[in-house]
């Protein structure tokens, strides 16, 4: 314990937190190059800062799998200050590396960053830290901040201050105990200084700022319906740069103001202009069910190596209650061309010439009816009655052999 830091490198090439040993014969020379300390994980507690970085051009800064406060004994500061620390060529990814680390109950910051670029924070606990647990500020960019647990720290889990750039990826993290009350957020780009709450959407996304205070997918909630294997979740997303898009779901839980990833689809083709870009993505059923509350958020570009900007999460939405499922599906007397009855046909729907009829019963007027072959959708029709006849399109061929249909139906507001 002390007044100062735990671990503090000035200048330095390449920094391995890991153990007692110092390999290197100094560990305080300017300009090293590189050195490691190497063994089992350090504990840092009860000092200013748990551990300090500044000044460092590197090939490879790695603080790895250390204890950094503690409940008991807390460090009065940050968990880890870097500053200035750069990569060794611009635009570069995962130079620098946080992973494995247990940052908890520090007094600041659990992780602060300032004029600091291209570093991975990945598989890290930071919790019941004073402040923020990830601030990134003064021309942050380059950072990917994925996989991580983020619980009860008193500000967002996720700042990226006014004055940081762009290029920040946060993905794939989970959220748990944010202050929402206070209008902290998971993830908070700030539009101006010391911004509390969430930055709105605006008309085209031409705002600058920092990760162009990218605008988030907005989930359309009355048309969230289940389809066979399925949900189907339409958004709408308004931006200033068209590309590929990553989506990113997350579950939230109220009681414990929670938020979990469950899914993510790539959105390719993605247009900027005047209008909306709608879109319509697929979650797995098994991951949601009615009234779990659900947000999304958007990343630009597609992939693991990518690195483009990523928007704040969305307000959350309700998953409407299922309409209940049609009791029958069975192919109308017109589209049924062998022996009556026996659902067997020659039309394939492979042109319109060759499509089919099928009767659904157990439909409720007005319901939505849909016809999947798997998760194709084939046919559509609004039910007028407690039976309702779906035509299906004539675009999509059923190859020969046995099928299984699934017929769906979604009420008004379901």
């Amino acid at each position: 314990t002390g007044t100062g830091d735990g671990i503090k490198i000035f200048n330095s090439g390449q920094f391995l937190p890991g153990g007692g040993t110092i390999t290197h014969p100094s560990l305080y020379t300017s300009n090293i190059g590189n050195f490691d300390v190497v063994g089992t994980s350090n504990t840092i507690n009860g000092f200013q800062r748990g551990i300090e970085v500044l000044a460092s051009y590197y090939p490879d800064l790695r603080i790895s799998n250390n204890v950094i406060g503690s409940q008991a004994l807390p460090n009065s500061g940050d968990g880890i200050i870097s500053a200035d620390l750069h990569a060794a060529a611009p635009n570069t990814l995962g130079i620098g590396r946080i992973d494995n680390n247990s940052v908890r109950y520090n007094a600041e910051h659990g992780i602060n960053t300032l004029f600091t670029d291209a570093t991975i924070i990945e598989n890290n606990s930071i919790a019941f830290n004073g402040h923020a647990g990830v601030s990134l500020k003064n021309g942050a960019n380059d950072f990917l901040v994925q996989l991580n647990t983020f619980d009860s720290n008193g500000w967002d889990a996720i700042v990226l201050d006014s004055s940081a750039d762009d290029r920040n990826k946060f993905s794939q993290n989970t959220f748990i105990g944010i202050n929402l009350a206070a209008n902290y957020l998971p993830i908070n780009l700030q539009a101006t200084a010391n911004e509390i709450g969430q930055t709105p959407n605006d008309g085209n996304d031409f705002d600058p700022g920092a990760n162009d205070l990218m605008n988030y997918p907005v989930i359309n909630a009355s048309g969230i319906t289940l389809n066979g294997a399925n949900w189907s979740v339409p958004f709408a997303f308004d931006t200033d740069v068209s590309g590929d898009y990553t989506l990113e779901f997350y579950k939230y839980t109220a009681a414990t103001n929670r938020y979990d990833f469950i899914d993510s689809e790539n959105v390719n083709g993605v247009t900027s202009g005047t209008n909306d870009f709608l879109g319509t993505a697929l979650i797995p059923s098994s991951s949601l069910a009615p009234g779990n509350q659900l947000a999304v958020l958007a990343i630009r570009g597609t992939g693991t190596t990518n690195i483009g900007n990523t928007s704040e999460l969305s307000p959350v939405v309700t998953v409407p209650a299922n309409s209940p499922a049609p009791t029958s599906i069975t192919l109308a007397p017109s589209s049924d061309t062998g022996i009556l009855g026996d659902n067997r046909t020659n039309r394939d729907n492979s042109t319109p010439a060759n499509n089919l009829q099928f009767t659904v019963n157990g439909t409720v007027s007005n319901a939505t009816v849909r016809i999947y072959s798997g998760t194709t959708l084939i046919g559509t029709a609004v039910a007028t009655g407690s039976t309702t006849t779906v035509t299906t399109s004539g675009t999509f061929d059923l190859a020969d052999g046995l099928r299984t249909l699934t017929a769906t139906q979604t009420e008004l507001g379901k």
